[in-house]
């Protein structure tokens, strides 16, 4: 024992001082070496190894006939419906796909940037943050990981434009490459979005602009399936993956800046997310990778909010709740967007001559419902949080009915313009000015049928996880979770048929099926506002 006041006692503040605490990496390495046994033996990753390539083999058997004929001939105009051709813009389907990619890419950031794209597993986080060390290297293997995915991504993605054009066996290699660097060179812009904590918004402009450079490109020129063309496409994909690289490389060094609050956050959301994966609960899944409506800069007028308060009291509540949903809709630009991506998978299938009639209507009704899906947030926040609509007074019916006033708006535009090549060739016809009209009036009735779907969308019931699971070949599931995954989708099937088959060029519009389509809204409409009573 060292007596008290002795001059030769080690100093512990000077030990610590200098100490050289273990790095990221180190401690990951050590996690290693003393989980080791706890781990899945060889053999099991031999057995998913061995899954995996028997899963691939099996689905290229089936698909590669189809594939070779795709791959070694262009395909050819089948799209010639009871309306006539749509073709009046003649978009290659190679530039179609890529557009579409790009869009869906640029909805997708804001999700991926919630979750990191950087991000611990709660057990490390709680393992790790806490010690001390550099947390720059901590990163490094995630990121890895983080690559080969998106590169592996990129690369099956890519080969869906080179299989639509029909652009060979070369245009299979070298635009998988091209969409692989692409996808390397996005996560590199996420990440360094996550080190330096900024809005992924401008990498979102960048992409929108990307695709409809890709759009304009299928308009004016051919998909490149010549040796020069594929080799131009070679030389910008290598292009991308070198700013990948040299993007990353600089974003290394600066890992460890990432706060340990803005990892922890990352952590809750990422957990969320896949306890909502596991419950398939789709729409907690969306709560959670949505970003935060943005800030108002100054109050709004809520000049609607205003006129309906000198209106009878039903009336007022009702333009009062639409005044609301509007500034939330307004408040997320990302929702717009979405709604601009389901209008491209709705029309671009119309625009090439590649797409069967059965084809474009099922992309119609894919595109449609992408569209409702970003229109019915406020029925999602109002089953989330039902006190604002419960403190109306008014029946709970009328706030409901509230609820589909601008989504019917949007709809009803989104539907006119995705109407747009049947309302051409009915234009370019001697006779269809009738029928132009019935187009028309179709887009207008089927948008309230759309707000419909919104609501049944929004308000649909969860299932109760408390009562017993439900054996399946895809595990256990609980009851009921059918019913919430198919509300939504149903009433697309009622409310919508009639619309995408007329959209599509399978039927011709005439009165009947206006006043078809005018049931099917109104049946969906009142099934909307039906879903879930309880819970208003």
């Amino acid at each position: 024992m060292t007596p008290l006041g002795d001059r030769t006692a080690p100093v512990l503040s000077t030990e610590l001082e200098t100490m050289t605490f273990p790095d990221g990496a180190a401690l990951r390495r050590w996690v290693r070496r003393r989980t080791r046994r706890h781990l899945r033996g060889v053999w099991a990753l031999v057995g998913d190894v061995y899954s995996v390539l028997l899963t691939i083999v099996v689905v290229g058997t089936i698909l590669a006939p189809y594939l070779r004929r795709m791959l070694v001939a262009r395909p050819g105009s089948v799209g010639t419906g009871a309306l006539g051709g749509f073709t009046a813009v003649g978009l290659d389907p190679g530039w179609a796909f890529l557009a579409l990619i790009v869009l869906l890419a640029a909805v997708g950031v804001g999700s991926l940037g919630r979750l990191g794209p950087l991000f611990l597993r709660p057990h490390e986080a709680a393992w790790w943050l806490p010690m001390p060390g550099g947390r720059g290297s901590l990163l490094v293997s995630v990121a890895r990981v983080e690559y080969l995915i998106a590169a592996t991504v990129g690369a099956t993605v890519g080969v869906l434009p080179a299989v639509a054009a029909g652009g060979g066996w070369v245009a299979a290699i070298v635009w998988p490459a091209l969409l692989s660097a692409g996808t390397c060179l996005v996560l590199t812009e996420l990440i360094k979005a996550q080190i330096l904590d900024r809005d992924v918004e401008p990498l979102r402009r960048r992409l929108i602009v990307v695709g409809a450079a890709a759009c304009l490109a299928g308009v004016v020129l051919a998909f490149p399936r010549s040796l020069l063309g594929n080799t131009a496409v070679a030389l910008l994909a290598g292009v991308l993956a070198f700013l990948a690289v040299l993007g990353w490389r600089r974003a290394r060094g600066s890992l460890g800046q990432v706060h340990d609050a803005a990892l922890l956050a990352v952590v809750a959301r990422s957990f969320g997310a896949h306890v909502s994966l596991l419950s398939l609960d789709t729409r907690a899944l969306g709560r959670l990778l949505s970003p935060e409506p943005a800030r108002p800069a100054e109050p709004s007028p809520l000049r609607l909010a205003r006129i309906g308060s000198r209106l009878p009291r039903p009336l007022g509540v009702l333009i009062a709740v639409a005044q609301a949903d509007w500034i939330l809709l307004r408040r997320q630009r990302r929702r717009l967007l979405q709604m601009g991506v389901g209008l491209a998978i709705a029309v671009l299938p119309f625009l090439s001559g590649a797409v069967g009639d059965p084809l474009r209507a099922v992309g119609y009704l894919i595109g449609g419902w992408v569209a409702t899906l970003a229109v019915a947030e406020p029925a999602r926040q109002a089953w989330f949080d039902s006190g604002p609509d419960a403190s109306w007074p008014v029946a709970p019916w009328v706030v409901r009915a509230g609820h589909l006033l601008v989504p019917a708006v949007l709809m009803s535009m989104w539907s006119l313009l995705s109407l747009a090549p049947a309302m051409a060739a009915l234009g370019a016809a001697a006779d269809g000015k009738k029928g132009l009209a019935i187009v028309v009036a179709l887009a207008l009735v089927s948008g309230w049928a759309w707000a419909g779907v919104a609501l049944r969308s929004g308000y649909r019931e969860m299932p109760d996880f408390a009562a017993g699971l439900i054996a399946s070949p895809m595990g256990s599931l609980p009851p009921g979770v059918l019913q919430m995954l198919t509300q939504g989708p149903d009433a697309v099937v009622v409310g919508a048929l009639t619309t995408a088959l007329v959209a599509s060029g399978i039927a011709v519009p005439t009165t009947a099926l206006l006043g078809i389509q005018a049931a099917a809204g109104a049946i969906a409409v009142v099934w909307g506002v039906r879903t879930n009573r309880r819970a208003s």
